[in-house]
């Protein structure tokens, strides 16, 4: 198969270069948010098609940074402030719009990757190295784990195993070939999601439910992982002949608890953001914005409330005071947690390389720094400009997995009637504009009805 063939024994990219793409969604993100967008095709341009452009060309996204800084230096100066008092009912949080970003990345690089157009090092790796798509692969989880409630968890796990099952069979019956080193078999992202829900849903009860406990259940699950790769699950993976069941999907089986280490990360991040709202709405006014925990259960996470002491008459207050409050104290945790990191992952990387394949513990630390200081950026962008309601990232937030299902079962569709790997620069441009607006438009339109 072409298309298996050109995504083969890849090895990835540099760190930087996925820090560039994941700057440009950042500052698409920004542009959105302080000339305040309103119209969802403008929207589009802005939060889609920009982290599309800077995907598929460097250039492009080094042209999309500088262009976007420009803009806002020309047209909208930035400050530093937390107005007291503002109404933040449906104001779109930095978890909302990491996550509704996150998913629109994932949508590119599911068809995206099949086009020639696509960069080759920032598909997956077969065995070792950094990419875009390795990261967005574990992003995914960590996503997940970032609203994750125990009471839904088992159902979600039915579901998303449902939901995978489906895909494989959809995908035998079209005939779209597997690259089988990436799950397995039979085995896909949907199964390794079900089966870190229904692990994380078992040992719930037994795990304190702070941010604290889950960064240490993260950290242990990583050193486990590790573990088992050392006692030869790495070889198992890499050179075990696919003669069984278990065999034929065994980099699912066998990463899961790795997978479960950016979950819990994922957690640890939720709960600490839950935990600063908690403290700030305690010393905020009573127009604070609702409960962070009451808005996770329908998989959204509003803003942190504002701290009237932190403005007096919608005057911007100095950093100081803004750095002893508490989402100041968040900002500067996601922070420093993200540089940290990184730091452990360049240090482990001197000796071993990431690995998706195996989720190792560079691969885990990589994923988990990059996301984190992602979040960080997203949490900036918020305090850098008034409350914004982006229509698109609410509705894609809202309809996460009706969104990733549908970019799954459009892909094939687009594959079986395309020979994606064949196509023009030209027309495959085209081709996943048509396909991420369809996507966009399907999910704004369900979201709208319900």
């Amino acid at each position: 198969d072409e298309r298996i063939a050109r995504i083969e024994h890849l090895t990835g990219t540099t760190a930087a270069h996925v820090d560039l793409v994941l700057l440009s969604l950042l500052l698409g993100y920004l542009l959105a948010r302080a000339l305040n967008f309103r119209h969802a095709v403008v929207q589009f341009g802005s939060l889609v098609l920009v982290q599309l452009f800077s995907i598929l060309s460097t250039t492009a996204g080094v042209i999309i940074i500088c262009g976007t800084l420009i803009t806002l230096l020309l047209l909208r100066p930035l400050r530093l402030q937390i107005q007291a008092g503002s109404d933040t009912r449906g104001r779109l949080s930095f978890v909302d719009a990491y996550r509704a970003q996150g998913m629109i990345l994932a949508c590119i690089c599911i068809l995206g990757v099949d086009f020639s157009i696509f960069p080759q090092e920032l598909a997956k790796t077969e065995t070792f190295g950094v990419s875009l798509m390795d990261i967005a692969v574990g992003s995914m989880m960590l996503s997940a784990g970032l609203v994750a409630q125990d009471s839904s968890q088992r159902r979600r796990s039915f579901q998303l195993f449902c939901i995978g099952c489906a895909r494989t069979s959809l995908l035998g019956a079209a005939g779209y070939a597997v690259h089988e080193s990436e799950h397995g078999r039979h085995w896909n992202f949907f199964h390794s999601m079900a089966a870190v829900m229904l692990l994380d849903a078992f040992t719930a009860p037994l795990l304190r439910a702070t941010w604290l406990s889950s960064a240490m259940t993260a950290a242990s699950a990583t050193v486990g992982q590790q573990l088992l790769l050392y006692s030869g699950i790495a070889h198992y993976i890499l050179e075990h002949p696919r003669n069984s069941l278990i065999a034929a999907n065994k980099e699912g089986i066998c990463t899961i608890l790795g997978f479960w280490a950016l979950y819990r990360t994922g957690r640890a991040v939720g709960q600490l953001a839950r935990a600063t709202q908690a403290h700030g709405a305690g010393s905020a006014s009573a127009q604070a914005s609702p409960s962070l925990s009451k808005m996770a259960d329908a998989g959204s996470v509003q803003a942190l409330a504002p701290l009237s002491k932190m403005a007096e008459n919608g005057r911007s207050q100095g950093l100081t005071a803004f750095l002893t409050a508490p989402t100041g104290r968040l900002l500067l945790a996601l922070g420093g947690a993200g540089v940290g990191l990184r730091l452990a992952y360049v240090a482990l990387s001197m000796t071993e390389q990431a690995s998706r394949r195996l989720v190792n513990a560079p691969y885990i630390l990589h994923t988990a720094s990059t996301n984190v200081l992602v979040l960080a950026g997203f949490l900036l962008i918020e305090l850098l400009t008034p409350p914004r309601t982006l229509s698109l990232l609410a509705a894609i937030n809202r309809r996460q997995l009706m969104t990733f299902f549908l970019a799954n079962i459009s892909t094939g569709i687009v594959n079986v009637l395309f020979t994606c790997a064949a196509a023009p620069p030209t027309t495959a441009i085209l081709v996943l504009c048509a396909y991420l607006g369809g996507v966009a438009a399907v999910v704004m339109a369900v979201d709208r009805a319900r």
